[in-house]
Order: C-alpha cells, then sequence, then structure tokens
C-alpha cells in the first residue's frame, strides 16, 4: 500500500501542525544538512489547508517585523 507523505523541514511549521492535531508518521535527519530534522506526515486535503495558512502568517509575521525593524 503506497502513502502519500508531506515532507515539512521547518520544525516550527511541523509543531503548529502538531498542535493542530495532524499525526507525524515520522522525523528523520536531513541527508544534506546534518544538523536539521525532516518532519513526515500523511498527506490530507486538511493538512495541506492548515499548512497554507500557516505559511501565509508566516510570510505576514516576517512583514510585519520588518516594518517594525
Amino acid at each position: 500500500m503506497e502513502k502519500n507523505l508531506q515532507i515539512i523541514r521547518n520544525y516550527k511549521d511541523a509543531n503548529k501542525l502538531m498542535h493542530l492535531g495532524h499525526r507525524c508518521i515520522g522525523v528523520a535527519q536531513d541527508k544534506n544538512r546534518y544538523g536539521y530534522l525532516v518532519f513526515f506526515f500523511a498527506v490530507s486535503d486538511k493538512l495541506i489547508k492548515d499548512l497554507e495558512n500557516i505559511t501565509e502568517i508566516t510570510k505576514q509575521e516576517a512583514r510585519e517585523w520588518h516594518k517594525i525593524n
């Protein structure tokens, strides 16, 4: 049985997804950068929508931070 996985490289995004109720299937060390972790989530429509919302919020926070500083 083939599963579709969504790979998340940003631990903050992965943490937010887990707080929203998504289950992390696995964690591995990034092959290119050994200091980083890679998080695996099962793909679903809700996961994709939540991930889009999280990245949009992150972009807005970055814009506001640059305006302040």
